[in-house]
Parts: structure tokens; C-alpha cells; sequence
């Protein structure tokens, strides 16, 4: 188990410095390593391990799903075709930088379809108003991630035809 998680927390570290956290790379390991024990251990002796897994399994849609929609929906919009240098310049000067190193646009998106999931969830520790409204229904794999994919594309859409010279 250790083995496989090494390559885990690393990742994970990298996750935190791509975001921004100024740290070097085994701090964010290590941090990733200390809470994440942190979190097994409280789950293990003080809450039920089968349903907390159960509970974070379920819930893992809320985000995951309009998150794909995102990335997909950005693949698709660019033809697959990245440019290798800058996708890694982390610097104001690559294309992909944003706004302040964020893409607000693709971030909107995913806060809009995790809005529509939550209100669309039926799970066991949460039911949003729309799915006790429609008695249970659960429609969060499929109405969250198009309300992300439509938001995103109507973004970078409307983004493009005001970036666009007049003509």
C-alpha cells in the first residue's frame, strides 16, 4: 500500500504546486502525506470506514463530472492540439496563462456545473431540491457536466468574438 501511494502523494504534491502553493516539492509531498494520514486515521478509529467510502464515493460526482466536462469541452475546442512549450510556462507570457494564472473561464464553468449537480443529487448523506422535486430522480452524471461543457463553451466563445477585431 505504501509503494502504490508514493507515486499518489507525489502527484498530489504537484497538484498543490500547480496551484500555487509556493512551497518546494517534498514540502507539498509531505503535507499531502501528513493530512492524508491525518484523514485515514480519524476515519479508521472514529468514524465508520464503510460509510464514510461509501458517502465520498457518491459525492465525488458533484465535481469530477462537471471537471471532465471542462477538460473535454476544452480538448475539443482546441482540436486536441496543445502547444508542449507553453502549456508548462507557468509564466504571464504563455497563452494558456489567464487571468493571474487561473482560467476563469473554464473555473465558472466548473462552479456552475457543480451548482447544477448539487441541486440534481440524490445521494445517501445529500438529495439537492430538484431531485426530492422529481421524487428521487438523480440526474447529477448527466445535466451537471452538460451545463459545465455549454457554460464553457459559451465562454470561450463569447471571449473569442469580443477578442476578435472588427471588422
Amino acid at each position: 500500500s505504501i509503494a502504490n501511494n508514493v507515486v499518489a502523494y507525489y502527484s498530489s504534491g504537484l497538484v498543490l504546486q500547480s496551484i500555487g502553493l509556493p512551497i518546494a516539492r517534498y514540502q507539498a509531498t509531505a503535507l499531502d502525506t501528513v493530512v492524508s494520514t491525518a484523514i485515514v486515521l480519524y476515519i479508521l478509529f472514529v468514524e465508520d470506514f464503510i460509510t464514510v467510502l461509501h458517502d465520498f464515493v457518491a459525492l465525488l460526482i458533484v465535481w469530477l463530472a462537471p471537471f471532465a466536462a471542462v477538460w473535454l469541452t476544452d480538448g475539443w475546442i482546441r482540436r486536441w492540439r496543445y502547444d508542449a512549450a507553453d502549456i508548462h510556462d507557468l509564466s504571464p507570457t504563455s497563452r494558456y496563462w489567464g487571468w493571474r494564472g487561473f482560467n476563469l473561464d473554464a473555473w465558472i464553468a466548473l462552479g456552475g456545473g457543480v451548482v447544477v449537480c448539487l441541486l440534481t443529487i440524490n445521494a445517501p448523506i445529500l438529495q439537492g431540491p430538484v431531485s426530492k422535486a422529481l421524487d428521487g430522480a438523480d440526474f447529477t452524471w448527466t445535466i451537471g457536466p452538460l451545463a459545465s461543457a455549454i457554460a464553457y463553451f459559451a465562454l470561450v466563445r463569447a471571449r473569442a468574438v469580443t477578442a476578435s477585431p472588427a471588422p
